[in-house]
Formats: C-alpha cells, structure tokens, sequence
C-alpha cells in the first residue's frame, strides 16, 4: 500500500493550524518542496496553540468541509501529493525490493517510508531526493 494524499484547495488552507514547518515538510516533502507548489496557503508558520486550536475548531462545520473538498476533487483542483520515497522509486522504474537493495535498506524500511509511517534519515532523504531528481545518475552508481 502506498500512502497517496490529495490536497484540496480547503485543506491547503487548512493545515498550517495544525502542523508547524517542520512537521509540514515531514509530511510531503521539505518545507521549500510544500512553499514552492502553493501561493494558496498562508504565510502563517507556527500552528495554533491548543486554546486558538479548540476555538478554531468550535466553529468549523466539518460537514461542510468534507462535502467542499469532494466538489474540488471531482472537479480536478486536487493535487496527488506521494512521498518522497514513492516518488524516487517510480522514476527509477524499479520494485520495491530493487531499490530497496539499491538504496541497502530493507523492503520493510521502504515500505515504511512509502506508506508515511516511517521518516527517511537525513542522508536516506538525500539521496531519495537524488533518485527523484535524477534517476539515471542513481542508477548509473549502481551499473544498472
């Protein structure tokens, strides 16, 4: 399985209450990959404390919302958002366990990564970055 998100309009104007930063670059990306797609969001980057948080919610009708986001899906304004992991390893056009292998890490911490339970380490992320944005100079390191 393979952890797919799809960012409605609504919910880019709606995550920066909930995550900070950091935690919005864990989620897809870095914080310049999110900053870089979207002119919708906010410029706010702290998420809201609990107090502005429980406020905020109160007056949410998530109803509304949800019904708000299926309009904008079906009619085509969200946008497919996959993993960092997910997106290097189709570009290489390998299985999981070919790139796994490649990368000298297990299927099982791929998986992780593609499904959003697990983070890569700073020098996994890097070169998954690398494999993303140029699989041929990974696959070139690997003789393949």
């Amino acid at each position: 399985m393979i952890h797919t998100v799809v960012e409605t309009p609504l919910f880019q104007k709606q995550w920066p209450h909930y995550w900070s930063a950091e935690e919005q670059g864990e989620f897809v990306g870095t914080a310049e990959e999110r900053s870089s797609r979207r002119s919708v969001v906010p410029s706010k980057v702290e998420p809201l404390t609990d107090a502005e948080l429980t406020a905020h919610e109160a007056k949410r009708d998530l109803a509304a919302e949800l019904l708000e986001s299926v309009r904008e899906m079906k009619a085509g304004k969200g946008e497919v958002v996959l993993s960092l992991a997910v997106e290097a390893r189709r570009r290489t056009g390998l299985s999981q366990s070919q790139f796994a292998a490649l990368l000298g890490v297990s299927v099982r911490s791929l998986q992780g990564w593609e499904q959003g339970r697990k983070q890569p380490s700073g020098a996994a992320r890097t070169l998954l970055a690398i494999a993303r944005d140029n699989p041929k100079a990974l696959l070139a390191v690997a003789g393949r």
